[in-house]
Formats: C-alpha cells, sequence, structure tokens
C-alpha cells in the first residue's frame, strides 16, 4: 500500500464533538472583566485594595443581570399563562 492508499484510508482516532466548544471558566472571568472595562487587570490583581474593588463591581454586575433576568422569566411567565 502506497502512501496516497494509506491517506485515503485513514480513520481518526477519536470523534470531535458537534458543535461550539464549551465555555472554560476562565473565558466567564475575562468576559465579565472586559464587560466592566478594565482592561489592565493583572496589574490591579498584584494590588489587593484595588483588585478588591474590581471583584466588588463584578459581583455587583453579576447580581443586577441575575436580577433582570428572574424579572423578565417572571414577567413573560405572567403574560403567557
Amino acid at each position: 500500500m502506497n502512501a496516497r492508499q494509506k491517506i485515503q484510508r485513514w480513520e481518526p482516532m477519536s470523534i470531535r464533538p458537534i458543535g461550539r466548544p464549551k465555555t472554560r471558566w476562565e473565558d466567564d472571568v475575562l468576559d465579565d472583566i472586559k464587560s466592566i472595562n478594565t482592561c489592565n487587570w493583572k496589574k490591579l490583581a498584584q494590588n489587593r485594595d484595588s483588585w478588591k474593588k474590581v471583584v466588588e463591581q463584578a459581583r455587583t454586575l453579576y447580581q443586577l443581570k441575575h436580577s433582570i433576568i428572574q424579572q423578565m422569566h417572571k414577567y413573560i411567565i405572567r403574560r403567557y399563562n
């Protein structure tokens, strides 16, 4: 069997899952950092007091997002039931 035939008959060892790859925790954290407009987060993380402010800001944003989502969910349920 020559090289061309080997290439044509080759089958991969594993199967890739269909669809977009799962979001990693690190990706979520970086998205949150971008959403609060913090571009030099590595420098801020070296100073404990400034990093604590960033974390509090991100926590507030997270709580705000979830409260809005809950309100929307309640509204949709009331509207369509």
